[in-house]
């Protein structure tokens, strides 16, 4: 049986701390719905902020080698 692979993610930082900053994280009576809240306000977070880790590490190519990735790209 194949498994599927995930695709590898990373977090979007600056969507993560926006949208922090709009959900409410009041302190409740109950502990239990405290841990809730919190536990649902970060799952949402994580899940609405995943975005697409790239195939390479643009950091490490030249553009000249970029240069020549984009002319291989269109032909």
């Amino acid at each position: 049986m194949a498994h599927s692979r995930t695709l590898p993610t990373i977090l979007d930082v600056e969507a993560v701390e926006r949208l922090a900053e709009m959900l409410d994280f009041k302190e409740l009576n109950a502990i239990d719905e405290d841990y809730d809240n919190l536990g649902a306000g970060i799952t949402t977070t994580r899940d609405s902020c995943k975005k697409k880790k790239p195939n390479h590490i643009t950091s490490r190519i030249t553009e000249e080698t970029r240069q020549l990735l984009e002319k291989r790209k269109k032909t």
